[in-house]
């Protein structure tokens, strides 16, 4: 049981939640993610596993990403969950 619950909270504190990928203009998409995790989440692993979902989009056209602007927010109590969002072009190696 307190395996259960040590893996249970380890899960909460490293999950987040993807947008998907969205195009915002012609050529240019977005990925945002929020953190799950609370004030205790990370917000630097939103942000990897942001640019991870950007470049497996990318790298189903043998492309590569090339990031347009990022955002990273931390978590504040009782006010917002923390996020971050990545803006990019697929582009040719």
């Amino acid at each position: 049981m307190k395996a259960l619950i040590t893996v249970a909270a380890a899960v909460l504190l490293t999950a987040c939640a993807s947008s998907g990928v969205v195009q915002t203009d012609r050529d240019t998409y977005m990925v945002a993610m929020k953190n799950t995790g609370g004030v205790f989440g990370n917000i630097d692993k939103v942000k990897v596993d942001a640019y991870r979902e950007a470049g497996e989009f990318c790298a189903k056209d043998g492309k590569v990403v090339e990031t347009v602007s990022t955002t990273a927010e931390g978590a504040v109590p009782f006010v917002r969950m923390g996020g971050a969002s990545v803006t990019f072009k697929c582009v040719k190696p």
